[in-house]
């Protein structure tokens, strides 16, 4: 899954809500691997701005 959107990091899962499909997430933290913030996606750079990646 990839996206804008907003995310909200609770006890047991993260929530992601997406803007444009307005589809909502739920993630529980036990599946989530790892977590990285990158400057690029796809070797495109996001200058200023910063994607997240949250592995499964």
């Amino acid at each position: 899954m990839r996206g804008n959107g907003e995310r909200l990091l609770t006890e047991n899962e993260l929530k992601f809500n997406q803007w444009m499909t307005k589809k909502e997430y739920h993630i529980p933290l036990e599946k989530i691997t790892k977590v990285e913030v990158k400057a690029s996606h796809n070797l495109k750079f996001k200058f200023p701005l910063k994607v997240l990646r949250i592995y499964l």
